[in-house]
């Protein structure tokens, strides 16, 4: 069995003698005078499809089939006028369908689904025309053609084909399924929505919502992502928790689902990228896919949705990677970047605050619209802010104080970040009461640094800041640790 690639051409045909050629289902054009064929012919400068093309050509073999008759011929260009023996038949104005198999030298079976041309006894083709009208995907049974499978055999095939089409079904088929109400049958109070636009993640008072992005497509969140969102949905309970991902469906085999209902104020937005870009200023961008070739494009993706979302609806952005230690507080995280290091060398974009419809919003999406730079890792982020600020509100590098700007507020960095990206190590030191003061000095979340401490082994028994952090902050993940795949 096999399928194959049928065009389906509309001929005219202008012939000499009394002879006609006539139509049945059993063969294929045989109409033999005349050594040049048209078909389909491909050629690598043009096609989307196996860098080929369609089109007509003549070819001055003539190829046979098994019974000794010749393939889809064309004119036979006379070489001197007719002589006057021959009498023309008027030209056939009717137009026939002809199936052209885009095989070369295949035969179809007799009796075969395919439609063929059969001779009564030769003619002189003196004008035919082919006009390609269709392209068809067609199944041919060649059991049937070369007799090579029995009866039963046939049957064995039929049922693994039907086998292999269940199997793809169980695997792909609940691709389209409600995750909410899939999440409900297994027992979970998870709130999950699919994002929709001015759906209800963007109303409101959605300035107030804490907002994550995963963007690498995952179905679920790890471990540590799932402490930082639980850390964050524990301090602030009457905050708005939403979790945007990219993935089709979500993955409810890892307990992260579990953890996070027990949070209320806990939502899981399935996003499509694609929609989430439409009718954007970032639209082009994403769609143009120049990002896509990017060995960062995963980051410079959660660059740009993070100021989408905020542009979108405002509020407060976290990376995936912190651990909140106290209430967030609204009136004093309000309208704010982050100075990243003590040497304020750069601003951060790993946490952030934007009231909807704020002035800087719109400056971002304008650089993001105007700079990209598949190159560069920080360009779109740290980079950017710092920038923006400089230009519009007069900052200067290692100046916190030089902020002239009254709508947006600079944080120094132990507010999120008291430990740097250099000595991100420190977090896996042991949590003497020195250490966790450094850790916890004026601090509302601390940055672990996930990018760099990934595949730093984390011990939540152990005496490591960062376990200790967790056992605290995020007690249920700890509590289900076993349960995530390691």
């Amino acid at each position: 069995m096999r399928f194959l690639w049928v065009a389906t051409t509309t001929t005219t045909s202008t012939i000499s003698t009394s002879t006609t050629c006539t139509t049945s289902t059993a063969a294929l054009t045989t109409c033999t005078i005349g050594r040049r064929r048209r078909g389909l012919f491909y050629d690598e400068a043009q096609s989307v499809l196996g860098r080929q093309r369609r089109g007509l050509f003549y070819n001055d073999e003539e190829v046979e089939n098994k019974d000794g008759k010749v393939f889809l011929p064309s004119e036979k260009k006379p070489s001197a006028d007719p002589v006057a023996e021959v009498v023309e038949v008027p030209a056939d104005k009717s137009s026939v369908t002809v199936p052209l198999v885009i095989e070369s030298g295949f035969a179809a079976p007799e009796g075969g689904p395919v439609q063929r041309w059969a001779v009564q006894q030769p003619v002189n083709v003196i004008h035919q025309r082919h006009v390609l009208t269709d392209v068809q995907l067609v199944f041919e049974d060649i059991t049937r053609h070369y007799g090579i499978c029995s009866d039963w055999k046939l049957k064995n095939i039929l049922i693994v084909i039907v086998l292999v089409l269940i199997f793809f079904v169980l695997l792909f088929g609940n691709s389209g399924r409600d995750e909410q109400a899939y999440a409900r049958e297994l027992g979970l109070k998870i709130h999950i929505h699919k994002w929709i636009p001015g759906g209800e993640t963007e109303r409101g008072d959605s300035n107030r919502r804490i907002f994550f992005h995963e963007t690498s497509g995952r179905s679920d969140l790890g471990l540590r992502q799932t402490c930082t969102v639980e850390s964050a949905a524990r301090h602030n309970p009457n905050r708005p928790i939403q979790v945007f991902m990219t993935a089709d469906r979500l993955d409810y085999s890892s307990p992260w689902l579990e953890v996070l209902q027990t949070y209320s104020n806990v939502n899981i937005i399935l996003v499509d990228p694609k929609g989430y870009f439409a009718n954007t200023p970032l639209e082009h961008w994403y769609n143009d896919g120049e990002w896509r070739q990017s060995i960062y494009n995963i980051v410079h993706l959660s660059d740009y949705i993070r100021v989408l979302t905020l542009l979108k609806g405002g509020g407060m952005y976290m990376d995936l990677d912190f651990v909140t230690i106290k209430p967030l507080d609204d009136k004093q995280l309000w309208n704010f970047f982050l100075i990243e290091t003590a040497e304020m060398k750069l601003l951060s974009n790993s946490v952030l605050h934007l009231e909807r419809g704020h002035r800087l919003i719109d400056e971002m999406i304008h650089r993001l619209v105007k700079y990209y730079d598949v190159d560069d890792y920080m360009w779109h982020g740290p980079s950017m802010i710092s920038n923006i600020m400089s230009k519009n509100c007069g900052v200067k590098r290692g100046q916190p104080d030089s902020n002239n700007c009254t709508d947006v507020r600079l944080l120094p960095h132990n507010y999120f970040a008291p430990i740097s990206n250099t000595e991100w190590e420190f977090l896996f030191s042991d949590a003497t009461e020195g250490n966790m003061a450094v850790v916890k000095n004026g601090s509302y979340g601390v940055h672990c640094w996930g990018g760099k401490s990934v595949n730093h082994p984390l011990d939540l028994k152990s005496n490591q800041i960062y376990a200790v952090l967790a056992r605290e902050h995020c007690p249920i993940t700890v509590a289900r640790a076993a349960d995530f795949p390691a």
